[in-house]
């Protein structure tokens, strides 16, 4: 990849697929999840991230050519090719697993990208079909950087998980070195709290007799084990 469009595919959420020798975060994403259904059963997942402001100027920088801080039909194009896919080789920052079953997720559509706020917004759908069956299928949801270069926040229909990521000493210094406390850190330098998050439906959930929750995930464990993510758990089958 020529150097340019390697800083550019980093700057974009992360192609430079960052080490445990640099500390973590550096980009801060506030992901609403909404769990589609057909006819058939599970489609897959909708999905909307909110960038941080800090990230978002980096953004606008490479991308946004004529200098007016919005995405003309170009720059849209240029930025998921760009971004989501650099994305694919991290799964879009979306794990699934089915029946207890790891699924891979390789493949997004329908995606776009705005200004709101003074902060970019990412809006895709994410695929993922599991037929109804005579037993209950159970599917699990997680968003997150495997990497922990950014911190994924899991927030309602409102947004706003209510955090400033600048509070943390480190966020913007990405020379300071990795140490087994990142997470704590971060999530004690922003006083973040996951909020207790229902899950949201679209689609003909009301066919399928559906059930949801939300939690922590021991089974989804990632960064070597030591940040257990947040996940949406549902349940269905033929009713």
């Amino acid at each position: 990849m020529h150097v340019a469009m390697r800083v550019a595919a980093c700057c974009l959420l992360l192609l430079a697929a960052p080490t445990l020798a640099i500390a973590h975060p550096h980009a801060f994403i506030e992901a609403q999840v909404t769990i589609r259904f057909d006819d058939d059963g599970l489609a897959g997942f909708e999905q909307r991230w909110r960038l941080d402001p800090m990230l978002t100027a980096t953004l606008l920088d490479i991308v946004d050519k004529d200098h007016d801080q919005k995405l003309n039909t170009a720059e849209l194009a240029d930025l998921e090719d760009t971004s989501m896919g650099s994305l694919k080789d991290f799964h879009y920052f979306t794990f699934v697993l089915i029946d207890g079953q790891s699924f891979e997720v390789n493949w997004m559509e329908d995606f776009t990208a705005y200004m709101e706020d003074g902060c970019m917004i990412y809006e895709f759908f994410v695929p993922c079909h599991v037929k109804t069956a005579k037993n209950p299928r159970t599917v699990k949801v997680a968003v997150y950087d495997p990497t922990f270069f950014s911190f994924v926040a899991l927030v309602g229909e409102g947004g706003g998980s209510g955090i400033d990521p600048s509070k943390d000493p480190q966020f913007a210094n990405p020379s300071a070195q990795a140490q087994p406390g990142d997470f704590e850190r971060f999530i004690n330098s922003t006083g973040f709290e996951q909020a207790d998050l229902k899950p949201s439906f679209s689609g003909a959930a009301n066919n399928f007799g559906v059930q949801g929750s939300f939690g922590k995930a021991k089974d989804m464990a990632y960064y070597q084990g030591l940040i257990i993510p947040d996940a949406f758990t549902v349940t269905f089958g033929q009713q």
